[in-house]
C-alpha cells in the first residue's frame, strides 16, 4: 500500500510539458509546474532555447484551470509573447534577451501571428497551434495585471 501511495505522489510531482516547438530558430516550450494534486490549476513557465542552450526562462500567468493561452507573434527583430492577462514579453533576436514589457491590455497586436500554446481539454501537455482569425478578444482574456 505504501508503494502505491509513493508511486501516486511521484506521478503528481511530474511536470506536464509540451515538446518544444522550433519557431524561427528557437526551441520554445511552456512548462507546467506546481500542479495541484486534485484541482486542474498549475503554474506555467516559458522556456526558450537556442542551439540546445537555454537562453531564457520566465514564469508566466498561472492557469487556474481554464487552459489559458500564450500567443506568439513576430515583430521585426523580435518574438512577442502575449499572455492571457495582457503581459507582453519580447525576445530580441539580435541579442537573445527576453524583456518583460509588462501589462499592455488591449494594445494592438503585432501583424505576424506565429501561433498559440494552449493546454487542450483532457490533455496534460501544452500544444502549439496556429488558430484562425485571431484578434484582441482571443488574446486578452483576463484583465489581471
Amino acid at each position: 500500500m505504501k508503494m502505491i501511495f509513493v508511486f501516486f505522489l511521484l506521478l503528481l510531482a511530474v511536470n506536464a510539458n509540451c515538446i518544444a516547438e522550433n519557431i524561427i530558430g528557437y526551441d520554445i516550450n511552456v512548462e507546467m509546474f506546481n500542479e495541484h494534486p486534485f484541482l486542474v490549476d498549475h503554474e506555467r513557465i516559458l522556456v526558450i532555447k537556442k542551439d540546445g542552450t537555454k537562453i531564457a526562462e520566465q514564469k508566466i500567468y498561472t492557469d487556474a484551470g481554464s487552459r489559458i493561452p500564450l500567443h506568439l507573434f513576430e515583430d521585426n527583430d523580435s518574438i512577442v509573447f502575449i499572455d492571457a492577462n495582457g503581459y507582453w514579453y519580447v525576445l530580441n533576436k539580435d541579442d537573445n534577451r527576453l524583456r518583460i514589457i509588462g501589462w499592455q491590455w488591449n494594445k494592438k497586436l503585432p501583424t505576424n501571428y506565429l501561433g498559440t500554446f494552449r493546454l487542450r481539454k483532457g490533455n496534460k501537455t501544452q500544444t502549439f497551434t496556429k488558430e484562425n482569425n485571431i484578434d484582441l478578444k482571443d488574446v486578452y482574456l483576463f484583465k489581471d495585471p
